[in-house]
């Protein structure tokens, strides 16, 4: 894992974060999270004694990447309209904002998913392994001393995606889920939407977006473009990426658009 655990340290009125904790993974590897949660009264960087509910996303897009405004308002001066934006500088892409949250009574984790940016261990694309890893996050969340073993994901694409792909797991401390626009079958509505071969987006998606991004001191576990090709039609490989849906049993607000 690059670098060591930072001290917490404060972020905002009574709000501290405490960045690249390690979360060990019953293989070895360590995924790296951001904490954010309640101060102490009165102080800068101790956590408060009540413990609280937890919310967790994992990323493959960086738990550190926080919005760029320049180019917001460069997409802005284009043309492009996003609505009213209401959420702190340290919500992450496509991730909870954790001034929102942590406001609201909760304590906020976010983690890089296994092999991307900080987390250690071989990238690959909502895998059971990613489900298994994101499992162990929950149960490590729930045994904190800041959470009373209660915890809810929440995330937009593909933080949604791997809700569901957890929820399945049935992980004990896992309360509710809230995916925000996620499709639940890679092959029929990613890869070949229908039936149509994806030629755009894909590809677009994993050389700037994921290959970048993986941590350079492991391989990656899989060529996703590449195993399009070689899996042209319904079989193990997109059934091994497939959320067994019918297996969740948490309340969950699905949200699409």
């Amino acid at each position: 894992m690059a670098g060591k655990t930072s001290a917490a340290r404060t972020i905002a009125p009574g709000i501290i974060l405490e960045r690249d904790v390690p979360v060990p993974m019953p293989d070895g590897v360590r995924l790296a999270a951001n904490v954010f949660r309640p101060a102490a009264a009165g102080s800068e960087a101790e956590p408060a004694a009540e413990t609280l509910p937890a919310i967790l996303s994992v990323t493959p897009y960086g738990k550190d990447k926080l919005p760029d405004r320049k180019f917001m308002l460069l997409m802005r001066l284009a043309g492009v309209r996003f609505g009213k934006l209401d959420c702190s500088r340290w919500t992450g892409f496509e991730a909870p904002d954790p001034i929102y949250w942590v406001r609201q009574g909760y304590v906020v984790a976010q983690a890089d998913v296994r092999g991307m940016h900080a987390s250690e261990g071989s990238a690959g694309v909502l895998s059971n392994q990613d489900a298994e890893d994101y499992a162990a996050l929950i149960a490590w969340a729930a045994a904190q001393p800041w959470c009373n073993g209660r915890v809810g994901l929440i995330g937009v694409s593909y933080l949604a995606m791997s809700q569901f792909r957890v929820a399945a797991l049935r992980p004990p401390a896992i309360k509710a889920i809230c995916p925000w626009e996620a499709v639940t079958d890679q092959f029929r509505e990613l890869a070949f939407q229908d039936g149509i071969p994806e030629t755009g987006f894909v590809s677009t998606w994993w050389k700037r977006r994921l290959v970048p991004a993986h941590n350079k001191g492991f391989p990656m576990a899989e060529d996703y473009p590449a195993n399009i090709e070689r899996h042209p039609l319904d079989d193990d490989y997109w059934a091994g990426k497939r959320p067994a849906l019918e297996k969740i049993d948490v309340p969950a607000l699905v949200c699409a658009s």
